[in-house]
């Protein structure tokens, strides 16, 4: 929100953008400089694409060039009595310093590693990711990952790895990805990364200084996650405690139904005859008793 001040670049979806072509109008973004309007032309593709580099770059690390810019013409429209411009320049660089301190200092050298950070209980495990370039954390995202599959904990650790940096359009690997737990095998990972980044990839975990420190509050973090996810599921206790009694009442059951399997049989001119079992217990479901079954019989009888 601060960034788009100073690299006015479109944060639009592209319904709204083909939109505002059609009509020839920018949205709201666009009249409040929030927003330079390539929608409508009014910036050239060139002058455009060079917008998008230098906000890359910014984030990317290499804020000083940015900062000084802004404070010379700063400088340079006061001299010319152009105050107006001046402010205005003057709170593009309140926008990038703000947007500077928000982005904490872990590390004193130019740290480009993303570090992850897991929690786990049977059934879940919580996620922590600290995006570092330039020494600085540019980016964190947490999640939780369901147990869906018989997996270690380095089984999952590679589902996370895949989840991150399979959409090579979306992120590409740092020279370090720094996890909680060891992989069983790193070798393969480390191949694969390495050739996403067309350089040397270390997949490591670390075990003191700075980066184990993080580490540290990445668990923390990914801990708390886990806890708040569960803490919600808790709190539809009450809710799916109800809807159960409603459904023992209308099923004249001798107490609720606190496991439910339900089996779909799909069958294609009868043939082809396939079912799935999907079941919950308390009200809620359960993914790793998910089974899907081939069916050998003749004709479309669901039942038989």
């Amino acid at each position: 929100d601060q960034l788009v001040r100073v690299f006015p670049i479109r944060t639009c979806r592209d319904g709204v953008f083909r939109r505002a072509a059609q009509v020839g109008r920018p949205c709201l973004l666009g009249y409040i400089d929030k927003c330079s309007a390539p929608c409508v032309g009014r910036i050239e593709p060139d002058e455009y694409r060079e917008l998008v580099d230098d906000f890359c770059a910014f984030m990317a690390g290499q804020t000083e060039p940015f900062v000084k810019a802004v404070e010379r013409q700063m400088l340079e429209a006061s001299a010319r009595l152009e105050y107006e411009e001046a402010a205005r320049l003057r709170d593009r660089l309140g926008a990038l310093t703000r947007a500077l301190e928000r982005n904490t200092v872990v590390f004193d050298d130019s740290t480009d590693a993303d570090v992850i950070g897991i929690s786990e209980d049977e059934l879940q495990m919580g996620v922590q990711v600290f995006h570092v370039r330039g020494g600085r954390i540019r980016g964190e995202r947490g999640f939780v990952l369901e147990k869906a599959e018989e997996l270690t904990t380095s089984g999952y650790l590679e589902r996370i790895l895949q989840r991150l940096y399979a959409d090579m359009d979306v992120v590409v690997p740092p020279k370090e990805v720094l996890l909680s737990s060891p992989l069983d095998d790193p070798r393969p990972w480390v191949e694969w990364l390495s050739a996403l980044r067309g350089a040397r990839v270390d997949v490591r975990t670390p075990q003191r200084g700075d980066k184990r420190a993080l580490m540290a509050t990445a668990v923390t973090n990914a801990d708390n996650t886990l806890r708040l996810h569960t803490a919600r599921r808790s709190g539809d206790l009450t809710t799916r405690s109800q809807a159960l009694r409603e459904l023992q009442d209308a099923l004249v059951l001798p107490e609720p139904p606190l496991r439910i399997e339900c089996i779909d049989i799909s069958t294609l001119q009868g043939q082809d005859t396939v079912a799935s079992l999907v079941v919950f217990e308390d009200g809620l479901p359960r993914k790793r008793d998910y089974r899907s079954f081939i069916i050998r019989t003749e004709g479309a009888d669901d039942t038989a």
